[in-house]
């Protein structure tokens, strides 16, 4: 069985460099940074009461099932999305810009972060694609210096500035390169990914990479030959 061959962090920027890629597709938690920040957020306005206490209630017990594997990774994710139906938009956004603020710093991958730099000085395209909420995504974009207009991320519909519990989308697995197809009609030329569920956006680019993988990460990357990466 072939196994997964892991680069040095110099030699995958210059082979991603000389792709002259126009456009990058990156994953988030575990490929940008070393946390979950989407269940990171969830404790954290949980703690908080950003949520009445009855929709708190729920949202733990549906946080249960879901680590008990009851839910399915979609719904779950889709529900974090849309739990916050009937707050101000502005609301939301700024309990996930402080969040961001004091929590994702130091779970950067700062060599990640170069690399997007270089990208972007480049003239690449850079887009964030992640099954995580887009409130927290859109706040992290800044700091590593994406757009927040080039987030795809899980969305719940807002409606007067308050979110609704419609959803947008869910960009998971599968939803990853249906999600970058709608926004940009074309494949990543290079794509960023860390488990199974980036596994076919990193299938959809014309380049792929895979980022501190997990085991199921690590074994679909052997079988495609894509490199891993240790970033610090």
């Amino acid at each position: 069985m072939a196994s997964a061959s892991a680069v040095s962090f110099a030699e995958a920027t210059r082979r991603i460099l000389e792709l002259r890629p126009e456009v990058a597709a990156f994953d988030c938690d575990g490929t940008l940074w070393s946390i979950d920040a989407g269940l990171g957020f969830l404790d954290w306005e949980l703690e908080r009461q950003l949520v009445d206490a009855v929709t708190a209630a729920s949202a733990r017990t549906r946080l249960r099932a879901y680590q008990a594997g009851d839910i399915d990774e979609d719904t779950f994710n889709g529900y974090l999305a849309s739990l916050h139906a009937g707050l101000p938009v502005a609301t939301v956004a700024a309990a996930a810009r402080e969040y961001v603020a004091t929590h994702l710093p130091p779970a950067l991958f700062h060599q990640m972060t170069e690399l997007l730099g270089q990208l972007a000085r480049s003239g690449c395209q850079i887009w964030l694609v992640s099954s995580s909420n887009q409130w927290i995504i859109e706040a992290a974009a800044p700091l590593i210096g994406v757009p927040p207009q080039q987030v795809l991320a899980s969305a719940a519909v807002s409606v007067d500035g308050r979110v609704t519990d419609r959803l947008l989308r869910v960009p998971n697995a599968g939803g990853k390169p249906l999600a970058l197809q709608a926004a940009l009609g074309r494949a990543p030329d290079v794509a960023f990914g860390n488990s199974r569920w980036d596994a076919e956006m990193l299938a959809f680019a014309a380049a792929a990479f895979a980022v501190h993988p997990t085991p199921e990460l690590t074994a679909i990357a052997a079988t495609n030959g894509w490199p891993v990466l240790l970033p610090t």
